[in-house]
């Protein structure tokens, strides 16, 4: 009798667990359907890229249709020579959010709609002139979970 007893607890314990964290979850999405919580991750997500970068980046709207897709609007990104590297009046990215937990990002399609991307070398320097990113997405210094694998 004390093992049947025992067991039901466990079961018991390990379902409210799985409770709480499909919860928290569902919670957490429905968080980041909220407007002005993507506000937030944007302006954070631009602040975060304008440092690491020092160029000007800038994203007017966003939304985040959770679980798969990410539209921002007015994206905006600078090269080094304060010129236009990408202009998008609207990007759309599918890609899945459960990678993320794996340290990973596996788009599966990228649109863009009224856009306009300029990139190049000189022929004086090899380099391209969106170097500068991808110098600054693998550098791991002071990002919270260090690296992570980009597959598109």
């Amino acid at each position: 009798m004390q093992v049947t007893t025992i067991l039901k607890k466990a079961l018991k314990t390990f379902f409210w667990i799985v409770l709480i964290f499909a919860f928290i979850f569902f919670l957490l999405a429905g968080f980041i359907q909220v407007p002005a919580i993507q506000t937030r991750i944007v302006q954070y997500v631009t602040s975060l890229i304008s440092n690491k970068t020092h160029t000007k980046a800038e994203i007017r709207k966003v939304h985040i249709s959770f679980p798969k897709s990410v539209v921002l609007e007015g994206l905006y990104l600078e090269d080094q020579h304060a010129d236009t590297l990408i202009y998008a009046g609207k990007a759309k990215v599918n890609m899945a959010f459960s990678d993320l937990l794996r340290k990973k990002i596996h788009v599966s399609s990228f649109a863009l709609d009224d856009a306009t991307v300029k990139l190049y070398s000189s022929e004086s320097d090899s380099r391209f002139n969106y170097d500068f990113l991808l110098t600054a997405i693998s550098d791991t210094t002071g990002v919270v979970g260090g690296d992570a694998d980009i597959f598109i």
